[in-house]
């Protein structure tokens, strides 16, 4: 108390909890105490708030939380921090976050049918998450905790370690994530970039082996001599399964000086071998002798 700075143990039980995708998972920052510390502090009995500004740590069994400013309620664990917030967490399965934002709100619901409760986190303005050599910058990030679930938003960009994305909104439901106004997407495997007005995909394992993209969709790839291709389409459909990405409505292609045009443009991903299909039309550049 000399030196004004005050610390409260058992203030937020089971205060925060954080999801991070696609393989970036944050356990509960869960027990049944943590410690809330601040150059000072203050308590509303009546409103049940506690007020701590400058300096002001979070700590929990698995990781702290630093910023200027804090709001949070001791009886349902709702919490916000604001101002230079940066969060370190460890004991993450054999991995780390390092998460920084201005500001970061946790708050809790109850489920309605059952005693659980849903939780969710929202981490604001210039967002950025590291996670074992994983990226994710964007201006707004919230996850549904517990799940893979969550949503990003305002100039996304993911660096992950099969594939990396540049998107205006990014979300995922379970194994299912979805992409708004696609600036580049690249398997890096295959070395396949992709932009679209808008993408589904399917996740597994880390690795998207499922995507449609819908509108304006342009790809390059390399083909089975190493030249680059150029596609565009209405609609394109990208499949491990199948072993192809086919691009379909009002179709053209585009390599070394030919220029075609067809319904449908088969690209097979393992032997790089493209095939048109319906109405195909070819422009070439004729040799001179």
């Amino acid at each position: 108390m000399n030196d004004m700075r005050k610390s409260l143990a058992a203030v937020f039980m089971c205060m925060l909890t954080v999801f991070f995708m696609p393989a970036f998972v944050l356990r509960a920052l869960c027990a049944n105490t943590a410690t809330l510390e601040a150059d000072s502090m203050k308590y509303s009995p009546s409103e049940g708030v506690i007020t701590a500004s400058g300096n002001v740590r979070f700590k929990g069994p698995d990781g702290e939380i630093f910023g200027d400013w804090g709001l949070g309620a001791v009886s349902d664990g709702n919490f916000e921090m604001r101002g230079n917030v940066k969060g370190f967490f460890h004991n993450l399965d054999g991995r780390s976050l390092d998460i920084t934002c201005d500001s970061i709100k946790l708050q809790e619901t109850a489920n309605g049918t059952d005693k659980s409760k849903n939780k969710t986190i929202t981490a604001s303005g210039g967002v950025k998450l590291s996670n074992a050599g994983e990226r994710l910058a964007a201006e707004t990030v919230i996850w549904s905790m517990g799940s893979e679930n969550y949503s990003a938003s305002g100039n996304v960009v993911g660096e992950f370690e099969t594939y990396s994305l540049d998107a205006d909104k990014i979300s995922r439901n379970q194994e299912t994530f979805f992409a708004e106004n696609i600036r580049n997407y690249t398997d890096i495997k295959r070395r396949i970039t992709l932009s679209a007005a808008k993408a589904e995909g399917v996740i597994n394992v880390g690795e998207v082996v499922e995507l449609v993209a819908d509108g304006q969709v342009a790809i390059t790839m390399p083909d089975s001599g190493g030249a680059v291709t150029k596609v565009t389409g209405d609609k394109g459909i990208f499949s491990v399964a199948r072993g192809t990405l086919v691009v379909s409505g009002n179709t053209t292609i585009t390599q070394a000086g030919r220029n075609l045009s067809s319904e449908n443009i088969v690209y097979d991903l393992d032997s790089g071998r493209v095939d048109a299909i319906g109405n195909t039309v070819l422009i070439f550049e004729m040799q001179k002798n």
